[in-house]
């Protein structure tokens, strides 16, 4: 497959339609094919996309790498020649999230490429019903934590957010950054991703839901529907000095979502050792996991032999 790099594109609100007949065609459950969180990290990842011969090509502008076409299933000989295309064009030729089921598929891939596993960019997946239940003993510190919450806001509601109310989201973030990670939100790489959120949610399909007490916000989450049962959750913040108030947005969300979400992606954990705690926690059902494709000419030692079982990490950021 050849492919011409200067049709590479922003992302346009306007481009949405176009994306998402793409994806009802050849659904997913990845949130990085997810449009409202590409359009909304773009300035981030320097990210640009376009369809060619059926297949969605996304590129991240920061690394020049290229994530696994989204289409019918490519033959192996084709994803070589894009590789070599893109190379040429002086871009690196690196394929990112190459399924293991592709692997297996094409076992030569190994021939052309050196394989890394990226645990970094997987995908958390969870059953909804498992996060709005919390059933059993291993959810038991969960529910100790929720009760908490509930014994000091009894007079709590959770509910959708209207637009309008989403600048408390923007003060609610800010001071999580600050005592989480220290920093202030307008370092932070959030910061430009929310702000491209709040005025466009409505046209982006992205909703906000919020838990409240004595009227003031003390957690919100930000979703959107990933296809037609998987809801991907962007963004969760919650007032650090509140006890219990994680716990409960991440239960109250999943309960709203139920009656018609059978699962949830809660995104990555890009390395991060809290983040990928806090994940791993709430026990997913799967991780969805790729590999990295570096051209083999590009790298001189040999790669040795891919197994499927136990993947390592990788620090190899994709979207």
């Amino acid at each position: 497959m050849q492919v011409d790099a200067s049709r590479f594109a922003p992302i346009h609100i306007s481009d949405q339609a176009r994306f998402h007949q793409h994806l009802e065609r050849h659904p997913t459950p990845s949130s990085h094919y997810n449009f409202a969180a590409l359009y909304c990290w773009q300035d981030e990842y320097q990210t640009t996309w376009q369809i060619a011969d059926d297949q969605l090509l996304i590129l991240n502008g920061k690394t020049r790498t290229l994530l696994m076409p989204l289409g019918p299933e490519m033959p192996l000989s084709a994803l070589v020649t894009l590789s070599q295309s893109l190379r040429k064009q002086g871009l690196s030729g690196r394929i990112a999230l190459i399924p293991p089921h592709y692997l297996e598929r094409h076992p030569e891939l190994e021939t052309h490429f050196i394989l890394e596993r990226d645990l970094d960019n997987a995908d958390y997946i969870y059953p909804c019903s498992q996060l709005a239940e919390l059933k059993g003993r291993k959810f038991s510190r969960k529910r100790n934590q929720i009760h908490q919450f509930l014994a000091n806001h009894a007079d709590f509601i959770s509910r959708t957010l209207d637009p309008e109310e989403w600048p408390h989201c923007r003060q609610l973030a800010a001071e999580w950054s600050h005592k989480k990670l220290e920093v202030s939100l307008n370092d932070s790489p959030e910061f430009n991703a929310l702000q491209r959120v709040f005025p466009n949610c409505r046209a982006l399909g992205i909703h906000g839901f919020g838990l409240f007490s004595a009227r003031k916000l003390v957690a919100f989450s930000i979703w959107s529907r990933q296809n037609h049962d998987t809801a991907t959750i962007h963004f969760e913040k919650f007032d650090p000095h509140e006890k219990g108030a994680a716990q409960m947005i991440n239960r109250e969300t999943a309960a709203f979502l139920l009656p018609w979400a059978a699962w949830i992606n809660r995104e990555q954990d890009l390395g991060i050792p809290g983040l990928r705690k806090a994940k791993s926690s709430y026990l997913p059902a799967r991780l969805l996991w790729g590999f990295t494709a570096t051209p083999r000419d590009d790298i001189p030692q040999p790669g040795g032999s891919i197994t499927l079982d136990n993947p390592s990490r990788s620090t190899h950021n994709t979207r």
